[in-house]
């Protein structure tokens, strides 16, 4: 269908000019060197993939969930909002909260952009998130780039910019992302490439290619018959790899290939993971390759990823969410907040760590860090009032025998 355009707006792709599109939803990375790759292509490296599942199940795996801000300026979740339902459980009808995260967190790494259209009642409360394929999704701006429409094909008209969740990966203009394999565009071939050699140099027995001289001359069918014979003999599938072939006098065989070893086939395989990793952001004990981990590294390593990493990317995330899905007269009291606390529920000793600090200084209560694991509440009214650490008394005793002290030291 032909989109008229109106005379004050300019189409602006949301992928840079020199990509493709692919019908498998993939963007075709075009490279320097005139090859092409798909992001589905990309996928099937184990590092890229072990990469792009170990930050969208990160991600998705955080409760997300709309939180009010109280008279008092402390926060809480807010249960009751219409939101509450579509950030924590289901966004639309086909699709779980942790499903929605992560396509919509795959699309920001693999595509450059994730989009999800917002559908609101009468009143304009969002009551459906819809997930959108980004190679079906058109940007349009105004000439003064004040004014951001966009179109897909499950809307005949135009849909307004605070109807439509656009969260950016990397981006040059603040407009439109890149994809994270546009940059790793060679880095990615080269792996692509040494997987590949390694698929033929196995399949084809382990064995060398190269030239069959014959002294004698040849016609073209003895010549033909030679090879074949030649391949059945030694090819995986049909013979018998490193077997033994029997050479007449008047041939030689002179290989004419580069051994793995000349061309460092596994150190440029393992180098690659590196450059991946670098790429995505992760550490390379994420995608497996424990060849410098020790068990302090790991530790910092799960550290860094959740600043470097994961943070950025959330807090980009909640922007997005906060600027659309409240209405205006709900932005001052309601956000969007991804709980990073889930991301500790496996490691148990950091958790209690982390919470026994916390209750000794009165930042938690007995019942909240209950909650917080899932237990029921204490009805003693004393385990929601709290503690510090000296003597562990409640605050408003420790206060009322200071005040005491005073009093008798004035008299």
């Amino acid at each position: 269908m032909k989109i008229i355009l109106p005379n004050f707006f300019e189409k602006r792709n949301t992928q840079p000019q020199q990509e493709k599109r692919s019908l498998l939803g993939g963007v075709s990375l075009t490279y320097g060197t005139g090859t092409s790759q798909t992001a589905t292509q990309s996928m099937q490296l184990s590092a890229v993939y072990r990469a792009v599942e170990c930050i969208t199940d990160s991600v998705a795996s955080m409760p997300f969930e709309a939180i009010k801000t109280l008279p008092d300026g402390s926060k809480e979740v807010d249960y009751s909002h219409s939101s509450y339902e579509l950030l924590n459980k289901q966004p639309n009808k086909i699709q779980s909260r942790f499903t929605f995260i992560k396509t919509l967190v795959t699309n920001v790494l693999l595509n450059g952009n994730g989009y999800a259209r917002i559908i609101r009642d009468s009143n304009g409360n969002a009551i459906e998130i819809r997930l959108l394929n980004p190679n079906e999704v058109t940007m349009f701006i105004s000439q003064d780039e004040s004014t951001t429409y966009y179109s897909h094909k499950s809307s005949k008209n135009y849909i307004a910019s605070e109807d439509m969740i656009h969260v950016l990966n990397f981006s040059y203009d603040g407009l439109r992302g890149v994809s994270t394999l546009q940059h790793a565009a060679t880095t990615t071939s080269t792996a692509t490439a040494a997987d590949l050699q390694a698929k033929g140099f196995f399949a084809g027995g382990a064995n060398l290619s190269g030239l069959l001289k014959v002294n004698s001359k040849l016609d073209d069918g003895q010549a033909a018959e030679i090879q074949a014979a030649w391949r059945k003999t030694l090819s995986g599938e049909t013979g018998t790899p490193n077997g033994i072939v029997v050479i007449e006098g008047d041939m030689e065989f002179q290989p004419v290939s580069i051994s793995p070893a000349d061309a460092q086939m596994l150190e440029s395989r393992q180098f690659s993971v590196l450059e991946i990793a670098r790429f995505f952001g992760v550490s390379p004990i994420k995608l497996f390759d424990t060849t410098a981990s020790t068990y302090s590294n790991v530790e910092n390593a799960q550290l860094s990823f959740l600043t470097d990493t994961i943070s950025p990317l959330i807090e980009k995330i909640e922007n997005e969410f906060n600027r659309k899905l409240f209405r205006p007269s709900e932005k001052k009291f309601m956000e969007c907040r991804f709980d990073v606390m889930a991301l500790l529920r496996a490691d148990m000793i950091t958790q209690a760590d982390y919470m026994a600090k916390l209750f000794n200084i009165g930042g938690y209560t007995v019942n909240e860090i209950r909650k917080k694991l899932g237990n029921p509440k204490y009805e003693d009214e004393r385990a929601d009032r709290p503690f510090i650490q000296s003597s562990m008394l409640p605050i408003d005793f420790q206060y009322e025998a200071i005040t005491n002290i005073d009093n008798n030291s004035k008299v």
